[in-house]
């Protein structure tokens, strides 16, 4: 180790952070602690970086990793001692789980009786486009295991759920890949149509349950599971009709969500179409946010070194745009915003203080979100409820 390669690698940093590339910054701090382990200053600057991003347990790790070596630093202790308290406690939401799947029954319940009045609301509304209704897609997945039926009810999942299969070609012989899918068990109504699904998440978690369901289904299309990074796609150029990214292209930080777009745009084949969802605001900001229970794409990372946090960005109506659809030459068939209005129902239902009257309520979220979450226009006051839906068509 030496002093002058150490000040080197600081100074780039620093470098870096003055022009604002934050993940380079990061690149350069954690490269450096790999080849100097035992640097007390690369250890500490790389702990203070996660304290300026709110990224408090890396942030803890790193100051406790840098505590450890000699000699002691007053500093670094009074920073320890201010983020212990800043990191959530995981007691409280694991109590909220174990009422939740105790309620469950009750939930199920709750949500087919709800079915009828969905149904008759669709009908009034529209006639179903794509051969898609929302309420025989929740009829499928009433009886589903417990993962795949909250994923699904979520306030404004089911809206994005509707969007992506009433606008992509889901149909016999389409070969379809959904990004980031978690526990969504919205590709295997793909495969119900004939349709091949693909789904491509970071970490197998919602793998087994996926398929567990398939094999209880009726399929008629194709379904495979795949491990990888949408910023880096296992795929050949052209091989999908369609693409879905629902909520998940928000949470790739630094330029990731524009790198994703463009590999989205990759494997489209030509009159492909892309569905994709983001949180959105009247601002675009980001933040880092610690979670209190485990993220999905990093359950299978070493328990030693696993932090609970989760990057999100919120895009105003101009940054969807400009991140998102000006990477590559997409045509763009349409751009929706929904947004809750008076009442901030997915915030209500979002609350981590549980209770029972959210969780009695949880089922309803379906068809209060068919009332209340309602399409508006780009000039409309959005809220941190907001989200923005992209459909985009990779040009022939």
């Amino acid at each position: 180790m030496t002093t002058s390669s150490i000040d080197a690698l600081i100074d780039a940093a620093q470098a870096f952070a003055d022009a604002g590339d934050l993940e380079q910054v990061e690149r350069t701090l954690c490269d450096g602690v790999r080849r100097h382990p035992d640097s007390t200053d690369l250890k500490a600057h790389l702990g203070y970086f996660y304290y300026r991003q709110k990224r408090y347990r890396r942030a803890l790790y790193w100051l406790n990793q840098r505590r450890a070596l000699e000699p002691p630093d007053k500093g670094v202790d009074a920073l320890i001692k201010e983020i212990e308290p800043l990191i959530p406690k995981n007691e409280a939401v694991a109590n909220k789980h174990q009422a939740s799947r105790k309620a469950e029954w009750m939930q199920r319940r709750i949500l087919r009786l709800s079915l009828p009045v969905i149904a008759w609301l669709e009908g009034v509304a529209r006639d179903s486009r794509n051969g898609f209704s929302l309420h025989s897609f929740l009829k499928t997945i009433s009886h589903r295991n417990e993962r795949t039926f909250h994923a699904c009810i979520a306030y404004h999942k089911s809206r994005e759920i509707a969007f992506a299969c009433e606008n992509l070609p889901i149909k016999p012989g389409a070969r379809l890949l959904d990004a980031g899918t978690g526990y969504n068990a919205m590709p295997l109504w793909w495969t119900q149509r004939g349709a091949d699904a693909v789904t491509l998440d970071g970490s197998p978690y919602g793998f087994e349950r996926l398929r567990q369901e398939r094999d209880a289904s009726a399929n008629e299309g194709c379904f495979s599971c795949c491990l990888g990074d949408v910023t880096r796609l296992p795929f050949d150029n052209d091989s999908f009709d369609g693409v879905s990214a629902l909520c998940m292209i928000e949470h790739i930080p630094y330029q990731g969500d524009a790198v994703a777009m463009r590999e989205i745009f990759r494997v489209l084949k030509p009159g492909g179409l892309a569905a994709v969802t983001v949180e959105a605001n009247r601002e675009t900001f980001e933040e880092w946010l610690e979670m209190p229970f485990e993220i999905g794409y990093q359950i299978q990372e070493d328990r030693a070194e696993r932090f609970e946090e989760l990057f999100c960005r919120n895009y105003a109506p101009e940054a969807v745009r400009e991140r998102l659809a000006h990477g590559a030459p997409w045509e763009i068939v349409s751009e929706v915003f929904y947004d809750d209005g008076a009442i901030a129902w997915r915030s209500w239902f979002n609350d981590p203080r549980g209770g029972i009257l959210r969780a009695a309520m949880r089922p309803l979220q379906p068809l209060i979100s068919l009332l209340c979450y309602r399409e508006r226009g780009a000039k409309y006051a959005l809220s941190p409820s907001s989200i923005a839906c992209l459909l985009l068509k990779k040009p022939l």
